[in-house]
């Protein structure tokens, strides 16, 4: 019998100071920003609206002012789910829910106010059609979410294979890596948070991610921007999971048996009945909530691998 025992990136004994830092510490490469031009309701463009970004999750909030052309930015955004407030004297308060912000891309989200006093609020939960397409980054890239990394079948828990989930990906021929726009394997680029995660020598990634901590993942495969520069194939980014302002935790056992596959070509040849032995169990357990509510989070996540031949 064989024993491993796993820790992902989110390490014990650092949560705690790595919670408070995370804000400074990201690489700008992993978050996103929200733009776009506030009208009123005959298509003129209104200057000097306050607009409030928040991240519905943290509470976290960031509030610009539009210029002269009505246009509005919000940089360095964490991926998520925003709610946008939009004031101006003499306009009906507005407010819309459900913003989504990816990483690495600037989504454009354009407003209209309507006439009347700001004790009079508008709030929006959803809006069909109302995020454009993106026209400020040509990174043709697929993302996935974090239900998506829990829930789909991958093969080994291996969060890569949601990379095969994008146009020109593949499962490289004779390997269990990855083939983008018909390179090799070897030609793929693997980050955590916009840091550094390849293997030096044989390229590929050196510390795998559980799907249970994973928040956003990220794989551009065309018209990537410079910094994705290293390699010639997919650009796959994993962002992790932090703490939000509701405490949580989930806990997990996935069992793997030889009992439950068929027995291989090897296996027929040397006449055996039954498939060889082979028994794994992937426990754990994850933790998240606030240190200080809207300012400072906290995540730690736990797993034992253990099998047995």
């Amino acid at each position: 019998m064989t024993k491993k025992w796993t820790m992902t990136l989110s390490r014990i004994a650092a949560a705690l100071i790595v919670a408070g830092l995370a804000n400074l510490a990201q690489a700008q490469m992993t978050r996103g920003s929200l733009g776009g031009t506030v009208r009123d309701d005959s298509g003129g463009v209104l200057p000097g609206v306050t607009v409030t970004v928040t991240n519905e999750a943290t509470g976290i909030a960031r509030t610009v002012v539009t210029n002269a052309l009505g246009f509005y930015r919000a940089p360095a955004l964490e991926p998520g789910q925003y709610s946008v407030v939009v004031e101006l004297s003499g306009f009906r308060r507005l407010e819309r829910k459900g913003v989504q912000v990816l990483t690495n891309q600037e989504t454009s989200f354009s407003l209209e106010l309507k006439v009347g006093g700001m004790t009079d609020t508008i709030v929006v939960e959803e809006v069909a059609g109302a995020i454009e397409l993106n026209k400020t980054n040509p990174n043709l890239a697929t993302t996935a979410t974090a239900r998506q990394a829990v829930e789909l079948p991958l093969p080994g828990r291996n969060i890569n294979n949601l990379a095969l989930l994008g146009p020109n990906t593949f499962t490289a021929p004779g390997s269990t890596g990855i083939s983008a726009n018909g390179n090799r394997a070897r030609n793929n680029n693997f980050m955590i948070d916009g840091t550094d995660n390849n293997d030096l020598s044989v390229t590929v990634q050196t510390t795998p991610v559980l799907p249970e901590e994973v928040a956003e993942f990220s794989s551009g495969t065309a018209s990537y921007s410079a910094e994705f520069g290293r390699n010639s194939g997919a650009q796959i980014n994993v962002i992790t999971r932090s703490g939000t302002n509701r405490f949580k935790g989930e806990a997990w056992d996935y069992y793997r048996s030889a009992g439950l596959n068929a027995r291989d070509n090897i296996e027929k040849a040397n006449s055996l009945t039954v498939p060889t032995k082979f028994v794994r169990h992937q426990a754990g357990a994850s933790l998240g909530g606030p240190l200080v509510k809207n300012k400072t989070f906290f995540f730690v996540l736990f797993q034992r691998d253990s099998t047995r031949t």
